[in-house]
């Protein structure tokens, strides 16, 4: 009998202490925006009453909404002082509703659903068909039970997500009742006029392109100039850049080709209108993105790739031995390379050719290589001119397609 006394008033004890030390001082932490990029790792906020830090490049993505595998980890609550719950858009509308401050006010009022009795949704909880949640002053009804399930918000969160649609449907829209509260809650109502957040890319490519990559190795079917690419290609993807350690990356052109003459051989294709890139990764291929210094390394040696090769940008081709996988720091890491490549050169052109659990894998999964690309395609969806990811190449894995 003692020894399950003392037992429980461990367990007791450790709970105590564990709640305490989850309790964060928010005073000096600011308030969440979902205008405001976070660019590095280690960026504290705080909304709803509780603290956040981010794990990588993070612009519009809920804190509140960030799973285990997600941007942002819960550092705690908030013990009280200073805090806020939520903050506005950085881009307010007639369509959006701006919130405030958590301190109470008897103006301060919350929009809660009144008409509706069903669960508030949260990213990650796992629904299924036909059940009822509200969200945004609306209520919706789950169709597809996977992407219900997902925990990326931004695609499958219904009424605001890009692709809310393909997962739920519109139910009612919720009557909204005034009462004093301490917060604000922001409600987003979609509309045919509603604003993208991504920026249309005019990459003088035609609209369905022909991408082919050119190998820089000998696989059987011999060597050959870019010269003697068909002209039917619009996009020739130099493969592949090699990892030299520390983050540097280089470019070692095959020995059976003459380096001037393939320098010259890019040019003339860019002449044509083509696009020559150089291409990371491959089944073996691998880049070292671990930290600031990596950071550098990589950025420096790539422009100095291209100043001297004269490529129009990059391919991102990296697979599990380049460690692409939730939560990795090549994630961030690579968000902000392409960004600042982005910017050194007018017109730069990003590709991407994950293969298929990298992306459509997150439906099924949101941790390991599942889904992995997804928070890396999001980060620089801005920057993108193009991605075709591998349904043909799955590693020994089934697919579906």
């Amino acid at each position: 009998m003692k020894k399950s006394l003392l037992m429980s008033f461990a367990t007791l004890c450790v709970s105590v202490f564990a709640g305490q030390a989850h309790a964060v001082n928010c005073s000096g932490i600011a308030a969440w925006n979902s205008g405001t990029v976070y660019k590095d790792a280690g960026a504290k906020v705080q909304t709803g009453g509780k603290a956040y830090t981010n794990k990588w490049w993070t612009q519009g993505e809920n804190p509140a909404n960030s799973g285990d595998w997600g941007v942002w980890r819960l550092d705690g609550n908030c013990d009280g002082n200073n805090s806020s719950s939520v903050v506005s858009s950085s881009t307010p509308s007639s369509s959006s509703s701006i919130v405030s401050s958590s301190k109470p006010s008897s103006s301060s009022s919350s929009v809660i659903g009144g008409s509706c009795t069903s669960p508030q949704y949260s990213a990650g909880t796992a629904y299924s068909a036909g059940q009822l949640v509200q969200n945004a002053g609306n209520e919706y009804s789950c169709t597809v039970a996977g992407w219900c399930s997902s925990s990326a918000a931004w695609a499958y969160a219904p009424g605001t997500g890009t692709y809310w649609d393909s997962a739920w449907t519109l139910v009612k829209s919720c009557s909204a009742v005034s009462s004093s509260s301490s917060s604000v809650v922001s409600s987003v109502k979609p509309s045919s006029s509603s604003s993208s957040s991504f920026s249309s890319v005019n990459n003088g490519l035609p609209k369905h392109a022909l991408v082919g990559y050119w190998h820089n190795f000998n696989n059987g079917s011999g060597i050959f100039r870019v010269a003697d690419v068909d002209n039917t290609w619009d996009v020739i993807v130099i493969a592949f850049a090699d990892d030299s350690g520390n983050g540097n990356v280089a470019f070692n052109l095959d020995p059976a080709l003459n380096k001037a003459q393939f320098i010259a051989d890019v040019a003339a294709k860019r002449a044509q209108g083509k696009k020559v890139v150089l291409s990371f990764g491959g089944q073996n291929g691998t880049v070292t993105l671990n930290n600031s210094t990596n950071l550098a390394n990589f950025v420096n040696s790539t422009k100095a790739i291209i100043n001297e090769y004269g490529f129009d940008g990059i391919d991102i081709d990296l697979e599990s031995g380049a460690n692409v996988s939730w939560g990795a720091p090549v994630i961030g890491n690579l968000i902000t390379a392409i960004k600042q490549l982005n910017s050194a050169y007018p017109n730069f052109y990003v590709s991407m050719a994950p293969e298929h659990p990298y992306v459509q894998g997150g439906l099924v999964a949101s941790s390991g290589i599942w889904g992995a690309y997804l928070p890396l395609i999001d980060g620089v969806r801005n920057e993108l001119d193009l991605l075709h990811v591998q349904l043909y190449n799955n590693g020994g894995l089934s697919t579906p397609y």
